[in-house]
């Protein structure tokens, strides 16, 4: 089997996509395929695994909307020189623009996990409260999917103040700003409707939200 290039933003095990990437290189690793990475940031696992190569892209300010074009340039840049050796090239999401394999965003789509509803609300709290936000907005976004059509603002909503906490944390302060307003407007909008709050205090959820888009981060 051919070389394998990796472009993602972060290798490691902070977020959801993050550890699918570096569990994809551990396993080709294992299996003695070289594999080469573009992203703005890998762990120390990553580098450390035999076969692998890492080529960083990097993000100015530590912005992710500077970051994204130079990933996609990087990412392409290495694609083609790497393609004459029959490199596959999984890419994740529209973060680079190369027809081959685009896997995460579809797994994530298509999978439901199977947990009651009692499980969801304090794993995703759990997932916030480790630094995970993404991961818990994959939660959310799942019980959106699974649960009834009049509680979706509530799970939509709190799903996307758990991507503005992500935004926020990479320093995209914008970007974060409108997500918090428009996921505490969705949890606004359902708690007018009297719907069941599952221990949540969504008046909390609101004002806090609101506090972060107005503080800027």
């Amino acid at each position: 089997m051919g070389p394998w290039l990796l472009v993602t933003g972060d290798v490691g095990r902070r977020g959801a996509m993050d550890r699918a990437h570096l569990a994809l290189a551990e396993y080709l690793s294992r299996r003695g395929d070289e594999v080469h990475l573009v992203a703005h940031s890998a762990s120390e696992e990553f580098l450390a695994l035999p076969g692998t190569r890492f080529h960083m892209a990097p993000k100015p300010a530590g912005s992710v909307a500077l970051g994204s074009p130079v990933l996609d340039a990087v990412g392409r840049y290495w694609a083609r020189r790497l393609s004459a050796r029959g490199t596959r090239v999984v890419v994740n999401g529209g973060n680079c623009r190369w027809g081959d394999v685009n896997w995460v965003h579809y797994v994530h789509a298509a999978y439901t996990p199977t947990f009651g509803t009692s499980g969801w609300r304090p794993l995703a709290r759990r997932l916030v409260h480790e630094g995970r936000p993404f991961a818990a907005h994959e939660v959310l976004e799942a019980r959106w999917k699974a649960g009834p059509d009049e509680e979706r603002d509530l799970w939509q909503g709190l799903a996307q103040i758990c991507v503005g906490l992500t935004h926020a944390a990479r320093g995209n302060s914008i970007g974060a700003g409108r997500l918090f307003e428009r996921g505490a407007a969705r949890v606004e909008e359902y708690e007018a409707g009297h719907g069941p709050a599952y221990g949540l205090d969504l008046a909390a959820v609101v004002a806090c939200a609101h506090e972060h888009a107005a503080a800027g981060h």
